[in-house]
């Protein structure tokens, strides 16, 4: 967990320069345990967590650390996919 610390510090103090309070904590075990224990033991009053995006037959074999999270969490959800392909296709959007 040491690299995962120095890894997420550098991105944390860029987010304090800009003003932002925020709090580190990394945690081992079950991705979604520990998400959903960390909210509750703080009380926190969001969460944000990015997501693959995974659907279909690869989504049923590998779970969802974001749908346990998003059905079990104390508080409002907001799941992003923060690489890839969007979720949501721009000729989608105008079809809308």
């Amino acid at each position: 967990m040491d690299r995962a610390e120095t890894v997420l510090d550098e991105e944390v103090e860029s987010l304090r320069t800009k003003g932002l309070e925020v709090t580190l904590d990394v945690r081992g075990g079950h991705p979604a345990a520990e998400i959903l224990d960390a909210a509750r033991e703080d009380g926190s009053a969001f969460i944000t967590l990015g997501t693959h995006g995974r659907t279909g037959l690869e989504h049923l074999l590998t779970g969802s650390v974001a749908e346990k999270v998003l059905r079990q969490a104390p508080c409002p959800v907001c799941a992003v996919k923060p690489f890839g392909r969007s979720l949501v296709d721009g000729d989608d959007i105008a079809d809308a």
